[in-house]
């Protein structure tokens, strides 16, 4: 039997990563045009993320990919993310493993035509791991909290950090 799940998960976190690929390319220079920010799981201790940090943002961190970025690479072969980021004026170099990837969002998004003729801009988000396994991994992690159905979009900023409500 196919198992269309796992290979339309794969395909979604295969554009993910070539948006990523094409983010290291332009930079931050191109970059600006858009809001982009990937949102990924922080119990990795090889992530490299400083302790104030994770302790702020013990299960999930979205990051901008925005203004301060930099080196960002996609490593195939070896299954991880690497990128440097700013954190309250710290530079800090992140690994990102492919599987803690949760989410690529650009609230700036595509340039679409309105019904009015006009051009706007709708939001982009993709999702490298389904949003119920999302859910399933913050209710798992925080039992007595509920977590609603769906997955909003950040609201808080700092710097590189947007923090994600989802739901809560």
């Amino acid at each position: 039997m196919i198992d269309y799940a796992s290979i339309l998960q794969q395909s979604q976190l295969d554009i993910i990563l070539n948006i990523l690929e094409h983010l290291s390319i332009i930079g931050t220079d191109g970059a600006k045009q858009n809001d982009c920010s990937i949102t990924l799981l922080t119990r990795n201790p090889d992530l490299g993320l400083p302790a104030d940090v994770l302790k702020k943002y013990p299960q999930i961190i979205n990051i901008a990919l925005q203004h301060r970025f930099y080196d960002l690479v996609v490593d195939r072969s070896e299954k991880k993310i690497r990128v440097t980021v700013e954190f309250s004026g710290r530079t800090v170099p992140l690994t990102i493993p492919f599987g803690d990837l949760l989410v690529f969002s650009d609230k700036a998004g595509q340039e679409v035509q309105l019904a009015d003729g006009t051009i706007g801009y709708q939001p982009f988000s993709i999702y490298a791991v389904p949003p119920v396994e999302i859910q399933a991994i913050l209710t798992e992690s925080t039992p007595k909290e509920k977590v609603d159905e769906t997955v909003t979009p950040p609201v808080e900023k700092d710097g590189n950090i947007i923090r994600p409500t989802f739901g809560r």
